[in-house]
């Protein structure tokens, strides 16, 4: 054998078993993680925001789940939204959203044909992660489209953000909602509507104040969708029947509506522009006891912020006794010391909530001048009325909540 033969055939041998070395490596050895070609991973200031199987869908298949996350790098409280975007019609498709961190309540809807907020005004901590997955469930194997989008929110300055902005946020009540009384200050409570995300005060509130259209409100909640419930703080009047003659339910429908869209037209048509049309709730289901209301906040102290009954798209309405109970009341006990009672109110007043339909006559839930929860009053008896009505999501304010110095809705 010669010497060049030798060497070469060295060099093959060489080459061969870092060859198999590798290959072994390759087969017993973890895999280096790689990103997939339709990753969506991109940072906007502090945050990250994580799509590392992409955020864009375009499938038959029946189920899919898009997981992602968001981060702050930063030490510092950000506010973020989640959209979905760029979807089609669809037949039978739902979808829900969920998530690992404390507080948030699953969101389940019907496939949208068109863009919908998911979640707004999210609240995430410095060296905070919030991780998410969102499954579409596709039972007819029709093609769904879509993509799920995230953003900073950068405006601070409207009154949603400047609400978050100036209150901590708590996943968990002082006190059980519907069965005590909220007697002290409990906060901005983190909850879930028919529109996301949303935020209530609870109990003896001290910076909800609102100054706008020349009347001082108190802010009832942050809506799912960024816009701003409040109600009146005191009463527009204090004699009026609910409904007079036939009766539907339906707010439109009633006495008490023309009322109120009277005093809108005299009081508020020229804010028109920063007020939203909103879904009032008339929770016109029934079960034994008569209206679901009724039982669900007086018998299992189980209220909710989601409509079980018939909506309303109006500019000005009424509370919900669901919403009460949220805020702070009961049906047994009173509460001058939630921030709905108001000691300049001397009588009753009205919410939308029915209790029982008695012989074609309804009753409706009302709270007393000192905070309780009454259980069907007649409608056409006369009340007090606190107009109820929703600031749109893209309304800048000024002031800190306050009663000294309450917020001013700027672009009014």
């Amino acid at each position: 054998m010669t010497k060049k033969y030798k060497i070469a055939l060295t060099t093959l041998s060489f080459v061969f078993v870092i060859i198999l070395l590798v290959g072994l490596g390759y087969l017993f050895f973890e895999k280096p993680f790689s990103k997939p070609d339709n990753a969506y991973v991109f940072v906007d200031g502090d945050l990250s925001f994580n799509f590392l199987d992409g955020n864009e869908f375009d499938t038959t298949e029946r189920e899919i789940s898009i997981n992602f996350s968001v981060t702050n790098t930063s030490n510092i409280p950000y506010f973020y939204n989640i959209n979905l975007k760029n979807t089609n019609d669809s037949k039978d498709a739902s979808f829900t959203l969920e998530s690992t961190r404390t507080g948030f309540q699953t969101i389940s809807k019907k496939y949208p044909s068109e863009n919908i907020t998911l979640a707004s005004t999210i609240r995430i901590n410095g060296s905070e992660t919030h991780s998410y997955t969102f499954t579409i469930k596709n039972e007819s194997n029709e093609t769904i489209k879509g993509s799920v989008m995230t953003e900073l929110e950068k405006d601070m300055s409207t009154l949603s953000n400047m609400i978050l902005k100036n209150n901590i946020v708590n996943t968990t009540t002082k006190t059980e909602v519907a069965s005590s009384i909220a007697t002290e200050e409990e906060g901005l409570i983190e909850s879930t509507d028919d529109y996301g995300t949303s935020y209530y005060f609870r109990g003896a509130t001290k910076n909800n104040y609102v100054s706008f259209a020349g009347f001082i409100w108190r802010i009832v909640k942050i809506n799912g969708d960024g816009t701003v419930k409040l109600v009146l703080d005191s009463l527009m009047n204090n004699n009026t029947q609910y409904y007079t003659g036939e009766f539907d339910l339906l707010l439109e429908n009633s006495n008490i509506y023309q009322i109120l869209n009277n005093w809108y037209d005299e009081n508020l048509k020229s804010y028109d522009n920063i007020i939203a049309p909103f879904s009032f709730c008339t929770d016109d289901t029934t079960d034994t006891e008569g209206f679901s209301s009724l039982t669900r906040i007086y018998t299992n102290h189980a209220p909710i912020f989601q409509c079980l009954g018939s909506t309303s798209h109006l500019k000005i309405g009424l509370l919900t006794a669901d919403e009460l109970s949220f805020a702070g009341a009961t049906n047994q006990s009173n509460n001058q010391n939630f921030y709905l009672y108001n000691p300049n109110i001397k009588t009753s007043w009205w919410t939308m909530s029915p209790a029982k339909n008695i012989n074609n006559t309804y009753t409706f839930i009302e709270v007393s001048k000192d905070g309780l929860l009454n259980e069907g009053t007649n409608g056409q008896l006369f009340r007090g009325n606190r107009p109820v009505i929703n600031i749109m999501r893209r309304a800048t304010a000024t002031g800190t909540g306050t009663e000294e110095d309450p917020y001013k809705v700027n672009n009014a």
